[in-house]
């Protein structure tokens, strides 16, 4: 088992929360784009924005983030120097981080307005939201620094 670094832990945090952010504005109907707007896990969403303020819910995802990364990168494995195979991996840990949160009752309101209407569907969409964080950290880390 290996150790997480604590700076990937809060980056996974600060951007799991930007993206839980911009999902928020997708199911406000803020931002419109390919019809993102109208898939029905980003829909059920929008009962569960309103009852959480902008920096709640993002505090609640970053704070999943966080606990994904740390599972995430607690294990090493050769094969995942393959981005691909590593992106899979990711895919099940965060589909399976749902499971918990549906289950234990510290998430009612995700429970009811987003794990309860869509109990299939949100296996793969908590899946892709990890391969999404995962590939903006991935970016992010791979972004050459600028020096002053």
């Amino acid at each position: 088992m290996k150790r997480p670094d604590c700076c990937g832990i809060i980056l996974a945090f600060v951007m799991t929360a930007f993206w839980d952010v911009i999902l928020r504005l997708f199911a406000e109907e803020k931002i419109k784009l390919l019809g993102i707007e109208n898939i029905s896990w980003v829909k059920t969403l929008k009962p569960y924005f309103a009852e959480h303020t902008l920096l709640a819910a993002a505090l609640i995802a970053g704070f999943v983030g966080g606990i994904a990364y740390w599972l995430i990168y607690s294990f090493d494995h050769p094969s995942f120097k393959n981005r691909f195979v590593f992106s899979i991996y990711v895919f099940i840990v965060s589909s399976a981080l749902g499971w918990p949160m549906r289950v234990t009752g510290l998430f009612p309101k995700l429970e009811k307005y987003y794990y309860g209407p869509l109990p299939i569907t949100t296996i793969f969409s908590d899946g892709f939201s990890g391969v999404v964080v995962a590939m903006t950290i991935f970016i992010i880390r791979r972004a050459p620094l600028r020096k002053a």
